[in-house]
């Protein structure tokens, strides 16, 4: 943990640290969660005090990031390049889109944490798996429920669905990011920045991109 157990939980916002706690029970990191739950806890005045306690208790916890990846790894695999569902369920959809709107949460906060890339790159790995899945019911009611995302007030949220519907539906999609563009720096902002840059550019096309590796 760069910086040690207090200085993460300075800078997560109160949701992220509880996120943190709960992803660490759940891969079986329970003194870890507690060391989290200990300093999330704490009085200003006793910190000073205790820091290097927690930092000792959290390294005997999780000795390196090697643990954390193969207690992932065992708990919660990567999503395997499947066939597209054959049908359009419902389920399938919700279920897409709430994967979606969790993991592209997940890898830009990750972003912004050193030492973290391979955990950003699955939650990168799980939102397109989650495009993918939708791709293949795109007819039956993924577009619209992906087009949906564009109106959520999450912004990231926003500008990670319309990285991919900037090809479909440009109009819409490319109005978000220059939206967000032009507002205040932010986590969303460099993502609708990257995409515009890319998009003048040309020859971004990431809806294709994805069903080709479906087909292939």
């Amino acid at each position: 943990m760069n910086g040690g157990v207090l200085h993460a939980v300075e800078v997560l916002q109160p949701t992220e640290l509880d996120t943190a706690i709960a992803g660490y029970r759940r891969f079986g990191f329970s003194g870890a969660a507690a060391v989290l739950s200990l300093a999330k806890a704490l009085s200003d005045s006793d910190k000073d005090a205790e820091e290097a306690r927690l930092d000792r208790e959290y390294a005997t916890a999780v000795p390196d990031d090697a643990s954390l990846d193969a207690a992932m790894d065992r708990v919660d695999p990567l999503p395997k390049a499947d066939p597209f569902p054959a049908d359009g369920t419902a389920d399938t959809i919700a279920a897409a889109i709430e994967e979606f709107i969790e993991q592209s949460k997940l890898a830009q906060q990750l972003s912004g944490m050193p030492g973290k890339s391979r955990q950003q790159h699955r939650a990168h790995d799980r939102y397109e798996s989650a495009v993918r899945k939708l791709l293949g019911v795109w007819d039956a009611g993924g577009h619209e429920a992906f087009l949906a995302l564009l109106d959520e007030s999450d912004d990231v949220v926003r500008a990670s669905a319309a990285a991919y519907l900037c090809e479909s539906d440009p109009q819409k999609a490319i109005g978000v990011l220059e939206a967000i563009d032009n507002g205040p720096p932010s986590p969303a902002g460099t993502i609708a920045f990257g995409v515009l840059f890319a998009l003048k550019r040309g020859q971004y096309r990431p809806l294709t991109r994805l069903r080709e590796i479906g087909t292939n």
